[in-house]
């Protein structure tokens, strides 16, 4: 082919390319993968939790009506006295997942925050849970506690901060019951949380480590612990050892190959074995909000309003 007819076939080429993309559309020309939707499972662990199962359709709604995503649901749920069961039942009926119900007796000292029993207990079945779902083939999975109030901008935020190094995100999680008492905003998952210098529950009397959290620098103060400036928490972006905070995004391929042990916080092992596939976050600029118990609709009105506030205008 000699240079004149070489430049025609590639000029015919490019002319080709051009009407096609303007009649289909270049995504849809260029390539079919760019439509397909990113997979994300649900795991949440339930008991005793009837009001918040209700409250989980409002929750998940702009969730679902996002076409990027598709949701598939694994619902764990143990002795419940309520009708968390039936709500569940209810909740799962049009959507792809499944519903796990036991009645498991809880151990001796489970109602302990810090007890060993209780981070035995609930890897457990944090691991039961995940022997039963088997393999997940998702693009990532989404590890919820009960009683936690989350938005939908909120994990957007966490899902755009996932990248090849850093592979677990984790939000900042206001305690519901501090913010009542004072309006101040409290990291909740203190028992959780160990920061990069490895300051846990055990050197700062169960405390978050946050430098603008006055009810934790009043609270060791009041015990006369003391920390090293240095060593707060400053940053809206968190490289930590161990978090969860009871809303943790993290990548399914490294979900799928690691497992909860018996430490005294079953996340302590599981963020232990994480961390071999890259970082941990906490995003400060996240919030969500945990409560004890949400039982009434005037207090889950609250929180949204609050959350709908914080995660638009709020950054530290």
């Amino acid at each position: 082919m000699n240079s004149y007819k070489l430049k025609a076939f590639l000029l015919g080429l490019i002319l080709i390319v051009i009407v096609l993309s303007t009649c289909y559309g270049y995504e849809k020309f260029t390539s079919v993968a760019k439509d397909k939707k990113i997979e994300i499972s649900v795991i949440l662990l339930l008991k005793n939790n009837e009001f918040y199962v209700k409250k989980l359709d409002d929750l998940f709604d702009p969730f679902e009506k996002d076409s990027k995503f598709n949701f598939t649901y694994y619902i764990y749920e143990n002795n419940s006295t309520d009708k968390t069961k039936e709500a569940l039942i209810k909740f799962i009926k049009n959507r792809k997942g499944r519903v796990i119900v036991e009645n498991v007796p809880k151990p001796k000292h489970y109602d302990s925050i810090i007890s060993k029993d209780r981070g035995i207990f609930m890897g457990k079945l944090r691991n039961k849970l995940k022997r039963l779902h088997g393999n997940l083939s998702s693009d990532y999975t989404l590890l919820i506690d009960s009683d936690v109030i989350f938005t939908k901008d909120g994990f957007d935020k966490m899902f755009n901060a996932l990248n090849k190094k850093d592979v677990m995100v984790t939000p900042y999680s206001i305690c519901w019951k501090t913010y009542q008492k004072t309006r101040e905003i409290h990291y909740y998952d203190t028992l959780a949380k160990i920061t990069k210098d490895n300051i846990s529950y055990k050197d700062n009397v169960n405390t978050c480590m946050f430098h603008d959290c006055n009810r934790c620098i009043n609270f060791r103060k009041a015990r006369g612990v003391k920390l090293a400036d240095k060593y707060l928490i400053k940053e809206n972006v968190v490289n930590v050892k161990c978090a969860f905070a009871g809303f943790c995004l993290i990548k399914t391929d490294v979900y799928n190959k690691v497992n909860w042990d018996g430490t005294i916080c079953e996340h302590h092992s599981f963020c232990d074995k994480v961390r071999k596939f890259g970082n941990i976050l906490i995003l400060k600029s996240v919030k969500t909000v945990t409560l004890d118990n949400i039982r009434s609709q005037a207090d889950y009105t609250e929180v949204k309003n609050l959350l709908g506030m914080l995660n638009k205008y709020y950054i530290g």
